[in-house]
């Protein structure tokens, strides 16, 4: 969201007042000429630079040109710790006002509140005022409880966002995941969007069609325990092929790929991708992408495998992208990769720029350790007691940090 952001916040007094009337101040009287001469179009240009600000102080020439500009009014906020104790009239007058000074502009909402409806009944009033102007959405920021899941996502399932940009929905809560509908989103409806993220309460399926799309950060967080459909391996390369700006990349992969690749790329490069964090459920194994995967530009790395299949004695498919790719990467997290000890610090070495390594699941020994002390720059390791055995039968190690 923009940083010149205006606030919503109506209070039992002037906190929030934009009405048409009177000021009791008038600057006119005390103000120097040269300040009220001032042409239209560059107290425009002030108003849009000094926001957030109160018009109700001001003269009725400065008020008046206000609350005639219609970018002025198109990004707002609607943020609050409690509602219980305000008017919820106000509340619902305030926000529609805003909206209908927006004019036709495109959108920029902010919308937190993460109590329940039943402490402010104008909830679901305010977002069915919101809701409607979809169309116009264009930095959309939504963190709440998941009961209003179901309003929040329906414009990502049923609209066309023209206007989108960035997307980010928190939603808290998923007492009741039966009663959510999943997402089902197609990237397509939203030509414009650089950023989508989502975190909690609802599983998204994203659509990524056959064409290319311009977004640069995609960052989908869920709890493994929510229903219903998600995402496999076909979905994460799919996104790879349709998707080349990428630069930020949470993926969770949940549903098996029955079909598997019939046709996979000899090389698939992207340039732009500094961070990629890839979770993954049982018996999913991303092998063969990694093999062809080529990420110049990584920075910060974590894998995540939530089971160990006790066929798998190594997996060198990381070690491959790296051998490949030769990335400067400084944070590597892996959980439950079954790697044994010797290609993981073949890994290592194609990455000198490591500053930071933290392993869970997979087994190692002091010889890492020793690989390590040979660095001659500061480095960062963590490993989880039960991942760590002493190479010496003699010897106990314990999890460290260089």
């Amino acid at each position: 969201m923009a940083e010149t952001r205006q606030r919503v916040q109506v209070q039992a007094t002037d906190g929030l007042q934009v009405s048409d009337g009177q000021s009791a101040l008038d600057p006119t009287e005390k103000g120097s000429a040269a300040i009220h001469s001032l042409a239209p179009e560059t107290l425009a240009e002030i108003f849009q630079h000094c926001l957030p600000i109160d018009p109700v102080r001001f003269c009725s020439r400065w008020r008046n040109l206000f609350i005639s500009l219609p970018y002025l009014w198109s990004r707002f906020a609607i943020v609050y710790e409690d509602l219980s104790g305000m008017d919820s009239k106000k509340v619902l007058e305030a926000t529609k006002l805003w909206i209908s000074r927006s004019g036709s502009l495109p959108l920029s909402i902010c919308f937190r509140y993460l109590r329940s409806s039943s402490d402010a009944p104008c909830l679901p009033a305010i977002l069915a005022l919101i809701i409607p102007h979809s169309l116009r959405w264009k930095d959309i920021d939504f963190n709440t409880s998941a009961e209003f899941s179901s309003q929040i996502l329906a414009p990502l399932q049923t609209a066309h966002l023209p206007h989108l940009v960035n997307f980010n929905s928190t939603l808290h809560g998923w007492e009741n995941p039966a009663q959510i509908r999943p997402l089902h989103f197609k990237l397509s409806s939203a030509p414009r969007v650089q950023k989508f993220h989502h975190h909690r309460a609802v599983r998204v399926r994203i659509d990524f069609g056959g064409q290319v799309h311009y977004i640069k950060s995609l960052k989908i967080i869920f709890p493994a325990a929510i229903g219903g459909p998600g995402m496999s391996l076909g979905d994460l390369l799919s996104c790879l092929t349709h998707c080349p700006f990428l630069q930020e990349l949470t993926f969770p992969i949940t549903e098996i790929w029955t079909n598997g690749p019939h046709e996979l790329q000899s090389i698939i490069e992207h340039s732009h991708l500094h961070q990629f964090k890839l979770t993954l459920s049982e018996n999913i194994d991303p092998g063969f992408l990694f093999d062809v995967l080529r990420l110049p530009a990584l920075r910060d790395l974590e894998l995540s495998m939530q089971a160990r299949d006790a066929s798998y004695e190594d997996w060198p498919h990381l070690r491959k992208m790296l051998a490949h790719s030769h990335p400067p990467l400084q944070s590597l997290l892996l959980y439950c990769v079954q790697m044994n000890e010797i290609t993981l610090i073949e890994c290592l070495s194609y990455i000198p720029s490591l500053k930071s390594l933290s392993l869970r699941g997979t087994e190692c020994t002091d010889i890492l350790l020793v690989s390590f002390l040979r660095r001659r720059y500061y480095l960062r390791l963590v490993v989880e007691k039960e991942s760590w055995r002493s190479w010496h039968p003699r010897k106990s190690t314990i999890p460290c940090q260089i």
